[in-house]
């Protein structure tokens, strides 16, 4: 599992070198596959070089930053950069050891979503008959709930998961705001794959909506944990 996320982007580059030749030399950015709403503006043109390996370089970028922000001298560096409340509970450092299986669960499915866009965008500049929204939208419900799944065994960390400071600052709002937002991901999960298979076309917006209605969720669920602490100390 720690090194998945690597092997997908590795199997990344070498799918988009492997189809590099067949892409026309300008490719319009046909994002009609992703979005159920007609768009208006004209689609711009990028050179194939740019549609091929601009996101696998962007996907690089990102893993290693999640590598380098877990590591002995991006904790160091992470602490000194950012304010004092993102902290853990306590001022002491997160200690990523106890929970790496779901930080590498959480970044392996962030990779996924943004490599099936990737594969989306190539299968549709080569002209691929097949249902690419669906399978898309079944990568995202897919990942949603892996992460809903794991998001209530994440610790307090400067890096991942909700970090306001009612949250930071409280370890029981932590663990009750992440145990909601993961039910939220779990089922919505089950909503986006439903509506892959039964309305392709609209599984972005049934994933727009869980976003939302999880981030919602989150400051009232921390709010209510808050008063709760509150009530219980004046009794």
């Amino acid at each position: 599992m720690r090194r998945l996320p690597e092997l997908l982007v590795l199997a990344v580059w070498i799918f988009s070198a492997a189809v590099f030749s067949r892409l026309p030399a300008r490719v319009a950015g046909d994002v009609s596959w992703l979005l159920p709403l007609p768009v208006s503006t004209p689609a711009r043109e990028a050179s194939r070089v740019f549609l091929a390996f601009a996101i696998p370089g962007v996907l690089v970028v990102l893993l290693a930053a999640f590598r380098w922000a877990t590591s002995e001298s991006g904790r160091t560096a992470t602490e000194r950069a950012l304010p004092s409340w993102l902290g853990t509970p306590g001022g002491h450092p997160a200690e990523y050891e106890k929970f790496s299986a779901t930080m590498d669960q959480i970044i392996l499915c962030i990779v996924a979503l943004v490599a099936s866009v990737h594969v989306g965008f190539l299968a549709s500049a080569l002209g691929w008959d097949g249902p690419i929204p669906t399978v898309v939208g079944l990568v995202f419900g897919v990942a949603l709930s892996a992460m809903g799944n794991v998001m209530p065994r994440l610790r307090p960390n400067p890096i991942a998961g909700l970090r306001t400071e009612a949250m930071m600052r409280n370890p029981v709002a932590w663990r009750n705001a992440h145990a909601s937002f993961g039910r939220i991901w779990l089922v919505g999960g089950a909503v986006v794959i439903a509506t892959a298979l039964l309305a392709p076309r609209y599984w972005m917006i049934a994933f727009i909506a869980v976003l939302i209605v999880s981030l919602i969720s989150a400051p009232i669920v921390t709010r209510r944990t808050l008063d709760a602490q509150h009530n219980a100390t004046k009794v």
